[in-house]
């Protein structure tokens, strides 16, 4: 047999081996999804809060009326990696010849508990489960349940992970100028951007300036106080009671948010929950 026709079968071999390699390895199609921004904390994704994040499933196999598997998922960006630890036992996922299954957050929390990965997590916020914010690779893969062999090839999707937004202040409108007989009945209202969340509280802070002097964050931290408090609600009426606002005077005021999901764990905000910060005039 001369070298051409050795270099032929061999290809051909080759060819046959990767196509039957590559025909095994995609039994099944898989879809990954999520929405464009998601949460930063491991938590929303393992209590199955993480709604954006699903697959679909399907079986191509004509040979194989039943298919039974198990996903590997890998996570990469910011400096994390992991990937759901080879010694963890997840549920069967069931796919019969030609159907399709989705599966949603409460089908891959099994998936993201932190006894179920492997790998380094833990810069955000000092909390040891909250991602950094930024771009991340979400993988996944299907494992035969009883031979782990691949029967799913791995299929990426990217997620932005980003900290919440603080809250976004609506009353009194910024550059206001309220007249001095109406300082004992200003409302201060503001709205929260995070939902799900039931144990949330609001720093509220309010500073003196004269007037034509700038507000800045810098500024602000070394303005006069005037009057601070803790809140529940997203409101607060200034009225008598209250320390007494000074005519001819400029008062700026922010709102910090801190939020408890109910695993105990810290929101993750923006800016460390401070908002942006409103002045008003008092003429």
């Amino acid at each position: 047999m001369d070298v051409k026709r050795i270099a032929y079968t061999v290809f051909l071999v080759w060819n046959c081996f990767a196509y039957t390699i590559c025909a095994q390895n995609n039994q099944v199609l898989i879809i990954p999804s999520a929405n464009p921004s998601n949460s930063t904390l491991l938590s929303d994704y393992y209590m199955g809060r993480q709604t954006g994040l699903s697959l679909l499933l399907r079986n191509t196999d004509t040979n194989q009326p039943l298919v039974q598997g198990y996903l590997r998922i890998n996570i990469e960006g910011q400096g994390v990696k992991l990937q759901t630890g080879s010694y963890a036992i997840f549920p069967s996922i069931d796919l019969m010849e030609g159907s399709t299954v989705n599966i949603g957050a409460s089908d891959l929390a099994v998936y993201f508990k932190p006894q179920s990965l492997q790998g380094s997590i833990g810069f955000g916020v000092n909390q040891p489960n909250v991602f950094p914010e930024g771009f991340y690779q979400f993988c996944f893969e299907l494992l035969e349940k009883n031979t782990n062999r691949l029967i799913g090839s791995m299929q990426c999707v990217q997620v932005n992970l980003s900290y919440i937004d603080p809250a976004d202040l609506k009353l009194p409108e910024n550059g206001k100028t309220i007249l001095f007989s109406d300082s004992n009945k200003i409302k201060f209202q503001w709205k929260s951007n995070h939902t799900d969340v039931s144990n949330s509280e609001y720093s509220f802070s309010l500073v003196e300036f004269e007037v034509g002097n700038k507000v800045s964050e810098t500024s602000f931290t070394k303005a006069k106080a005037v009057y601070t408090v803790k809140l529940k609600e997203e409101n607060l009426l200034y009225g008598t009671v209250l320390p007494l606002l000074q005519k001819g005077k400029k008062y700026a005021w922010r709102i910090q948010t801190v939020a408890v999901n109910e695993t105990g764990e810290n929101v993750p905000f923006k800016n460390e929950g401070y908002s942006e910060i409103y002045w008003f005039d008092l003429k």
